[in-house]
C-alpha cells in the first residue's frame, strides 16, 4: 500500500521494484528530498515515505532502501527506511 501524499494520483505497482541508495538531500520543512540510487538515477522522497512511526526526515548521506514506483512526476521512493 503506498503511503498518502507521495504523489498526487500515483499507484504503486504490485511487486514495486525494491532499491537502495543514499540520500542527497531532504527539507524537513518541506517534507521532501531526493536520494540517489546506487546504479545513479535520482529518485523523489517524501516525509509521508517513510517507513515506521517515528523517523519523518532523512539526513544527507543516510543510506536507505525503498521500494521504487513512477507516478505522474516520475519515479519517487515508497516504504524508505534506513537498513
Amino acid at each position: 500500500m503506498c503511503s498518502p501524499g507521495i504523489l498526487r494520483g500515483a499507484r504503486r505497482p504490485r511487486g514495486g521494484a525494491g532499491g537502495q541508495g543514499v540520500v542527497s538531500w531532504f527539507d524537513p520543512r518541506h517534507g521532501t528530498g531526493s536520494i540517489v540510487t546506487d546504479d545513479g538515477a535520482e529518485v523523489a522522497a517524501r516525509a509521508s515515505s517513510i517507513a515506521g512511526g517515528g523517523r519523518q526526515s532523512l539526513r544527507p548521506g543516510d543510506r536507505v532502501a525503498f521500494v521504487l514506483f513512477h507516478g505522474p512526476d516520475g519515479a519517487a521512493a515508497s516504504d524508505v527506511h534506513v537498513p
